[in-house]
Order: structure tokens, then sequence, then C-alpha cells
């Protein structure tokens, strides 16, 4: 149950910027290196460096 729950947390599109275009894609398509753009409140499940504020 407790990983049913933690996957219920997890957003299935997140925004990434790839060659300077921004666009959603299903969160199991993130590779390293993706750039993803955060909104206030959004959630994260994954591990990564915050490069602006």
């Amino acid at each position: 149950k407790a990983m049913e729950a933690l996957l219920k947390l997890m957003p299935t599109l997140v925004n990434v910027r790839r060659d300077g275009k921004t666009s959603s894609i299903d969160s199991k398509e993130l590779v390293p290196g993706d750039i993803m753009v955060l909104d206030e409140g959004d959630k994260v499940a994954a591990d990564g460096v915050l490069l602006e504020a």
C-alpha cells in the first residue's frame, strides 16, 4: 500500500526543456540531462540540481 500511495503522488506529465523548446512529456520518458521546468507547488519525484530559482 505504501508504494501505491507514493505512485499516486507522482505527476504523470512533466514539463521539460529539450533543445531550447519546452514541452510536456510522460514522466517515464525523463532521461539524465533533461531540464524540468517547474512551477510553484509542483512535486518532483526525482534527484536533480536546481539551476535557477
